[in-house]
């Protein structure tokens, strides 16, 4: 065929009719439907009055190559803010109002030589407030091992010389109180019935640790 329209129907009215429509007009002008699946090429070929190796080319051709489609999972689909800070959505730093500072010292590399406050492990101290910083002694050593063994040995000893029973526990203040009467009578009265019911026997090996019995704190 010639390059004049195989149609007499305008651009503006082609656009506006469906693809079976148009796929009639073609059947009508005879023009080979081989590869002209698309609307575009089917209008092109009606006003060209014929079917070009361009018009079969924009079978091709994206639709609109400035046109992506990008995705968000599902899990973070209905999340509200930014959800990936980037150069140019940075995420919001958070702030301190000037009228509420952190109270304490600051975060420096060392403390001053005058804040040196016993017991508390550096940087804790420096991110607590002044008024709990008070200069507590640092907590004592832990007995050493010839500590301990003096400690079970005179153990063993007291425990021989009262012939299995505990030592005796020293005798408190008397006291005219009624109510502590009777709270010091209920204690010896249950310590007795303990002891009474929980012999000591020497080969218990927790004897040895101090765990057998409250007493042997």
């Amino acid at each position: 065929m010639d390059g004049s329209p195989a149609t007499k129907y305008s651009k503006e009215q082609l656009e506006e009719m469906d693809g079976a429509r148009l796929s009639a007009l073609m059947r009508q002008a005879k023009l080979p439907s081989s590869g002209i699946t698309r609307k575009e090429q089917k209008i092109a070929a009606l006003l060209e009055g014929r079917v070009t190796p361009e018009i079969k080319a924009m079978k091709n051709e994206k639709r609109n190559p400035k046109r992506h489609k990008v995705t968000t999972p599902v899990s973070l689909r209905f999340l509200r803010g930014p959800l990936r800070p980037s150069p140019s959505n940075p995420a919001p730093a958070p702030s301190l109002p000037a009228a509420n500072p952190i109270p304490g010292p600051s975060f420096v590399d060392r403390p001053p030589d005058d804040f040196a406050p016993e017991g508390f492990p550096y940087p804790l101290m420096a991110s607590a407030p002044p008024e709990l910083l008070s200069a507590a002694p640092m907590p004592p050593e832990p007995p050493d091992e010839a500590y301990l063994r003096g400690q079970v040995l005179e153990f063993l000893q007291q425990h021989a010389a009262n012939g299995g029973q505990p030592a005796p526990a020293p005798e408190p203040e008397a006291s005219n109180d009624p109510a502590q009467v009777q709270v010091a009578a209920d204690y010896d009265a249950a310590m007795e019935d303990y002891f009474n019911s929980h012999p000591i026997d020497p080969n218990d090996p927790l004897f040895y640790m101090g765990i057998a019995h409250p007493w042997m704190g």
